[in-house]
């Protein structure tokens, strides 16, 4: 199974440490010398190992990914010091039996050890300096988006918790599988579109 190296997570990338944070930088700049690119709008999301991957990227590559927006993954990074607070939406169904909210070794294949959603969004509260409690942001559906404390600078943090959901991504097309082998994805949700409520808050970030 192909993998990204995300921390700690998951298989033959992460065994073998695999550079694909190198790899991504090295991509960007590939792009950037074909395309049109505006360099303050680079962002990332992934699901899964690709949502860690969005967290490490977050951390590795601050100076150049504007924003991150990962789903069903949560931040297995091992070390992280980014260069500048860097804004952070996270999407995250409740019931995950893969990447267990609570965290934990979930389900999957990877057997890793994930890191739970609230000690995830503890960690960057830390990092871009958004002490305090959190509070509403938006509804939409069975998706609940809460700002995580208050920023001192251009960052944000937020959490979007899909009541109910399962390791698949909210509002998406075609209707994810029902899993591999053991381990069930869940329901997912029709009510709350991730990739929608990424653009917003990708739009809302671009690099200070």
């Amino acid at each position: 199974m192909r993998t990204w190296n995300a921390g700690t997570c998951c298989g033959y990338a992460q065994s073998t440490g695999i550079d694909d944070v190198g790899f991504i930088d090295a991509l960007l700049d590939d792009l950037e010398g074909d395309l049109c690119i505006d360099r303050r709008r680079v962002h990332a999301t992934g699901m899964s190992n690709g949502g860690g991957l969005s967290h490490r990227l977050a951390c590795d590559l601050s100076w150049r990914i504007a924003s991150v927006a990962p789903v069903a993954g949560t931040d297995n990074t091992t070390s992280c010091a980014p260069t500048r607070p860097v804004p952070v939406m996270h999407i995250h169904g409740s019931a995950d039996q893969n990447a267990p909210f609570a965290g934990g070794v979930g389900c999957g294949p990877s057997g890793s050890d994930n890191t739970s959603v609230p000690e995830t969004m503890g960690r960057w509260q830390e990092r871009d300096g958004c002490p305090g409690d959190s509070r509403p942001r938006l509804v939409g559906g069975d998706g609940t988006c809460e700002t995580q404390g208050r920023c001192h600078n251009e960052a944000e943090v937020v959490l979007c918790t899909i009541a109910g959901g399962g390791h698949t991504w909210p509002g998406g097309e075609p209707p994810a599988i029902p899993g591999i082998g053991n381990c069930p994805f869940g329901a997912q949700s029709t009510t709350f579109n991730a990739s929608a409520r990424a653009l917003d808050f990708f739009a809302l970030h671009p690099m200070p």
